[in-house]
């Protein structure tokens, strides 16, 4: 759905994978549309959504539901070309320059063609009505054979690549055209020639030739297809393989003879139905922007994910001075300090700094200075990519770490606008602001969801109030409790003293039992009580 660098880059939504390697990425996002364009809107039906699927509001169907979570994310691979001839290596390169450069010349061709389109009939509306449409419904898009005009403008392109193309430019038209058009605030949609190739699931096989796996795929029209042999570096995705080659291959079963119709169907369903819900998705053919030698093959799947039923309990606090920290209900943490963040972003923070002083002291304008701000941007793209590999890794290791301890439920805060307050209105000053600026903790909390989600342990989330004033011995609430000096949780009624960054994980933990699971009393309804009540004497 798995960006799964969310890369969750699913799941997306959104991107995700077993290992830090950018080889092995994984991106999983679940229940909606990936980070990547199309990941997860090109998967297929699952075996669960034909025929024999329950209806609505039946009693097997809700028990499907509430037992199993469908994962949709996606997979990247390398493309290993020194398993290739000389002669092959090149001529597969070529084809892929070739497509790419036809694919990105096909939608542009459909982009323009529905802005020309669109604006006649947004004309036509103004004059009618006298004033622009208030809504994209309002307003409806053109009908255009945008796969007749993407294979006229790039007859070399397979008919699957057109057709892939055709739907990926109409669906981004679609959902940049009022904001183009009407609103004014973005520019048309536009396809460069670095963008990816994509293969629909019809147009490619996977096969394992003397213990290497190769995707088969026609890459120009009138030629026979190409062997792209896969790199696989991680058991994890070679699983991935092992299950989505055996969905595609339940699906190219061929018809016995005397076999009716309805006995064939049922005999790929059950096989389908064997792979737990398995099922192979679009491929994305692309280049490696920083190493133009290697490309990647992304590919999307889903799968059912069994959901961890009766098992223990566990919440996670993003904090401050402790990046994570998560405890379960048996007493059991798991800390990480985020030190090689801090000082990653420090590092960072420096080079910027310098950069920006090498900019004042020249004397270029004009593109110049371009030119000699642009090592900011590539230090930022640099920043990025290493961030969300990080997130990525301590994901992966949290979700693990919680499965092998037999962890059903996580309770996680909600942290929807941390980063609006000011810092006059922080305890901990400026220190606390910027760290809270800096450092990733939607990304983390992101990529943390999508890793439990796809080891079948269930996320909820729950409000963060007064959880680092809250003693989690006593339950007294007091903001006297915290000693931001030492960074520890003093309790003036039971004395207990604890780190601030834990203590808050416990009060995550006794607030999503009391609201979701009905254990306690939710201690959101006893701060605010406390707060009124101190109000209304201080006004006394």
């Amino acid at each position: 759905m798995h960006d799964k660098r969310t890369t969750v880059e699913a799941v997306s939504p959104g991107f995700y994978g077993p290992t830090s390697r950018p080889e092995a990425e994984v991106v999983v996002a679940h229940g909606g549309p990936t980070t990547e364009e199309g990941s997860a809107s090109t998967l297929g039906k699952s075996p669960r959504d034909g025929a024999n699927q329950h209806p609505p509001g039946d009693a097997a169907s809700t028990a499907v539901r509430e037992t199993t979570v469908i994962v949709r994310a996606t997979a990247r691979m390398t493309i290993d070309f020194m398993a290739m001839e000389e002669p092959e290596r090149i001529r597969v390169r070529q084809l892929l320059y070739e497509a790419r450069r036809n694919s990105a010349v096909a939608a542009n061709a459909v982009l323009r063609a529905f802005w020309r389109a669109d604006g006649d009939a947004l004309d036509g509306y103004m004059v009618e009505h006298g004033h622009g449409p208030k809504k994209a419904v309002d307003w409806p898009m053109p009908k255009i054979q945008s796969y007749g005009l993407a294979r006229l403008v790039a007859p070399m392109l397979p008919s699957g690549i057109g057709s892939a193309v055709a739907r990926m430019a109409e669906t981004k038209w679609r959902q940049t055209r009022f904001e183009a058009l009407v609103r004014n605030t973005e520019k048309p949609a536009h396809y460069r020639e670095t963008n990816p190739i994509p293969i629909r699931q019809q147009d490619y096989s996977l096969t394992k030739e003397d213990g290497r796996w190769c995707l088969s795929m026609m890459l120009r029209s009138g030629e026979p297809r190409v062997k792209l042999p896969l790199d696989i570096r991680d058991s994890f995705q070679r699983s991935i393989l092992e299950n989505v080659s055996e969905w595609k291959g339940s699906r190219a079963l061929a018809r016995k003879k005397g076999e009716s119709r309805e006995a064939y169907k049922q005999r790929v369903s059950s096989l389908e139905a064997a792979q737990r819900g398995w099922e192979a998705g679009e491929l994305r053919i692309e280049q490696d922007p920083k190493r133009k030698a290697r490309w990647y093959v992304r590919m999307a799947y889903k799968r059912i994910v069994d959901k961890q039923a009766d098992g223990k309990r566990a919440s996670l606090h993003r904090g401050i001075k402790n990046f994570l920290v998560c405890v379960t209900d048996d007493g059991q943490e798991w800390k990480y300090e985020g030190a090689d963040i801090e000082a990653f972003l420090a590092q960072m923070q420096a080079r910027r700094r310098q950069y920006q002083r090498n900019s004042l002291a020249s004397s270029r304008s004009g593109h110049g200075r371009r030119v000699i701000l642009r090592p900011i941007d590539k230090l930022q793209g640099k920043a990025d990519r290493w961030r969300r590999t990080k997130n990525q890794t301590l994901a992966r290791r949290l979700a693990e770490w919680l499965r092998d301890r037999g962890v059903s439920v996580l309770f996680i805060e909600d942290l929807s606008g941390i980063r609006a307050g000011e810092p006059e209105r922080l305890e901990g000053g400026e220190r606390v602001y910027k760290r809270i600026q800096e450092w990733p903790f939607y990304d983390a909390g992101q990529r943390i969801h999508s890793c439990c989600e796809e080891l079948g342990i269930n996320v909820k989330t729950v409000s963060p109030a007064y959880d680092s004033q809250r003693c989690p011995v006593c339950g007294a609430i007091d903001p006297e409790h915290k000693d931001l000096r030492h960074w520890k949780l003093a309790c003036k009624s039971c004395s207990a003293r604890r780190d601030l960054d834990v203590a808050a994980a416990y009060n995550v933990l006794a607030r999503g039992l009391a609201v979701h699971e009905g254990k306690g009393e939710d201690y959101k309804d006893i701060g605010r009580a406390k707060r009124a009540a101190k109000g209304k004497k201080n006004a006394g």
